[in-house]
């Protein structure tokens, strides 16, 4: 079976989860823009709790084109300053070090449509969970996928409201919420999936291994 999900930036742990033990990831390149599907969004764990970080398109949040065709506004330096809040949110993180070289790289090429950087994003952390799974594409617009084929999670994108240390019961059924050791934990306490970013910087090479407990 294949798992069918919208190009989400910088994934989230249960969404990433979600495909443990199916056959290829398949992303969305023809459905609408959302602004609830977290498609320009994402969430990080700093010293005072979850930060949103996001980048800013040209025609704004409520545009109504294809995900594949949404352009960044690369006027405002969104680049460098989601760099500085994930190096201030994890500098002290154990596996930060052994990360930030590859990662930085992509905040310092330029990407004009928000589709690519996204899949870059995906790439990326495939490549550091040395996850072999084969990433693919939509190649036209289809509403309905045999289900005997596709889990479709499309549209299954956490909304603001359910982030932080509670999951809408509707988002992501039957996957079981992925739990380790975060950085702030003690302070502010566990941040239930929040970006893979997150998982990576925490657990470093075991957190595939984190992926795959039921």
């Amino acid at each position: 079976m294949k798992l069918l999900v919208d190009n989400q930036l910088f994934i989230c742990v249960n969404g990433i989860k979600d495909s443990i033990k199916k056959e290829s990831i398949v992303i969305e390149q023809f459905t609408p823009y959302q602004k609830e599907k977290f498609l320009n969004r994402y969430v990080i764990v700093g010293a005072n709790g979850p930060i949103h970080l996001s980048i800013p398109l040209l025609g704004g949040r409520h545009q109504h084109v294809a995900i594949k065709e949404v352009k960044i506004c690369n006027a405002e330096r969104w680049q460098l300053n989601h760099w500085k809040s994930i190096q201030s949110a994890y500098n002290r993180s154990p596996w930060f070090e052994y990360y930030k070289d590859s990662l930085f790289l992509l905040f310092t090429k330029s990407y004009n449509f928000l589709y690519d950087f996204n899949w870059a994003c995906w790439q990326w952390c495939l490549q550091q969970l040395k996850y072999d799974i084969v990433l693919e594409e939509t190649k036209s617009w289809q509403e309905n996928y045999p289900e005997h084929e596709f889990l479709d999670r499309r549209g299954a994108g956490f909304t603001l409201k359910n982030w932080g240390n509670s999951i809408s019961s509707n988002n992501q059924e039957g996957i079981k919420l992925v739990k380790y050791t975060q950085v702030f934990e003690d302070k502010i306490g566990f941040m239930y999936n929040v970006s893979m970013l997150d998982l990576l910087f925490c657990e470093g090479p075991n957190a595939l291994a984190i992926l795959h407990v039921d």
